[in-house]
């Protein structure tokens, strides 16, 4: 499949996770070496008066933690996390050996939110930090790390720890023409499981027919399909654009084959519509297969759409929010494991309710467990437009588990269709946050 979760190592208790699914630090160092070309091979000589700095470093930061992490050594995301925390040296400048590794790392901890630099850039021409002044974890960062554990989680000595999680898997279902869609689907299924299987114990194992089915012979190849991932799969995804596709003996097209045979089982389905512009060279008969496909599935349940790759991300992340919600019941804080369960027992959802433009409501709810105190919310537009503005807001005292909060929101002409809703709460003196996308209509 065309992804990985970087440093999502699970250990399943219902099926193991294919490679796909498990990511290693060679992730960064990859793609470094693929944007620098020789450049990141040439050897760099180190004065002595450098190289004297240099030992004074790695004595520094061996002093200042006991989890066996050395400045001249490859250092993992949660590794680097800890040292932006203690305020030790990070060895991603031209003078650490392997600076070109580790630098990678702190891109991607920058990239993903879980820190933050300053607004100058602070690479040299080769990709080394000439500077690390100014970079700090982000809450993200922290409760990534709270969830490492204070017991080096990802040390020298500990190896890759895991943990249990309930499988999920999202199949990603649409005819020859959405290959695209398909890659922003499964991107985003693997970003939720960036930001969340650690925390809520669930994986999203994303897959297509293009890379998941197995030649097999005996039946048609729709019937192979509907046998090794229709019927294993916990909710699909179905895509449209310009074809309806080829059809079966059973159905007006192989997908929507599919979305019967899963609509029958009983399991969340969610099909989009791109209202995009038409390739060029569409076949107008094809155009009507679909449009009249449109129609009468129509009336079969409620359909989504569409505009661009980001509101596609968008709307797929909440569809993924809704389902998990609905699938699996919220990792209990009184659990078996308790004592290895470093994240917020309160779970944040937003959903939007509409009611009229003067009575709009944004409303907050609880999933979880746990309670959650001082909740703070924020709105942020996703694509053209403003975001809406909550009316009278002020920060939410306690949020009981299982409990919701109502906020009147103004969505008004000029609002974005798609906003971002990040919250952000305490439990017991620690913050955490979340974010979830909402569409308006």
């Amino acid at each position: 499949m065309g992804g990985f979760a970087r440093d999502l190592v699970i250990c399943a208790i219902e099926v193991p996770l294919p490679k796909a699914i498990l990511g290693t630090e060679s992730a960064a160092i990859s793609r470094r070496n693929a944007s620098q070309g020789s450049e990141s091979a040439k050897s760099m000589i180190i004065s002595p008066a450098n190289q004297d700095a240099l030992n004074q470093r790695r004595v520094l930061t061996l002093k200042g933690r006991q989890n066996g992490i050395m400045a001249g050594e490859k250092w993992t995301h949660e590794q680097m996390l800890e040292a932006l925390e203690h305020g030790d040296h990070l060895p991603v400048g031209r003078e650490d050996p392997e600076w070109e590794h580790n630098a990678a790392v702190l891109d991607d901890l920058v990239h993903d939110g879980f820190a933050r630099g300053p607004n100058q850039d602070l690479h040299d021409g080769a990709g080394a930090y000439f500077s690390t002044q100014g970079i700090r974890l982000t809450d993200a960062g922290r409760r990534r790390l709270s969830e490492a554990g204070s017991r080096s989680f990802y040390s020298r000595d500990s190896g890759l720890a895991g943990f249990e999680a309930r499988v999920l898997t999202v199949l990603i279902a649409s005819p020859g023409d959405t290959a695209a869609a398909r890659d922003v689907v499964e991107q985003a299924i693997l970003s939720w499981n960036r930001d969340r299987s650690h925390a809520d114990r669930v994986v999203l194992l994303p897959v297509r027919w293009e890379a998941d089915a197995v030649p097999e012979m005996g039946s048609d190849g729709q019937s192979v399909i509907n046998r090794q991932l229709v019927d294993r799969a916990d909710i699909v995804v179905a895509l449209f654009h310009s074809r309806l596709g080829a059809p079966t003996e059973r159905a007006e097209s192989g997908t929507a084959e599919e979305i019967d045979r899963a609509v029958a089982r009983g399991i969340p389905v969610h099909v989009y519509f791109a209202e995009m512009p038409y390739p060029y060279g569409v076949d107008p008969d094809e155009l009507k297969r679909l449009h009249a496909f449109r129609t009468a599935i129509q009336e079969r349940g409620l359909l989504g759409r569409y505009g661009s790759s980001e509101d596609l991300t968008a709307k797929v992340r909440t569809v993924l929010e809704h389902d998990i919600a609905l699938l699996v019941t919220a990792p209990s804080a009184t659990g078996s494991d308790e004592g290895e369960r470093h994240g917020p027992s309160a779970v944040l959802r937003a959903r939007f309710e509409s009611r009229g433009q003067a009575s709009d409501r944004l409303i907050i709810e609880n999933v979880g467990d746990g309670k959650a105190e001082n909740v703070e919310v924020e709105l942020e537009a996703i694509g053209e437009g403003r975001a809406p503005e909550l009316v009278g807001y002020s920060p939410i005292e306690s949020l009981l588990p299982r409990t919701g909060y109502p906020m009147l929101v103004a969505v008004t002409l000029g609002s974005a269709a798609q906003w971002r809703v990040r919250m952000r709460w305490e439990e017991e003196g620690t913050t955490f946050e979340e974010s979830q996308s909402v569409s308006s209509f």
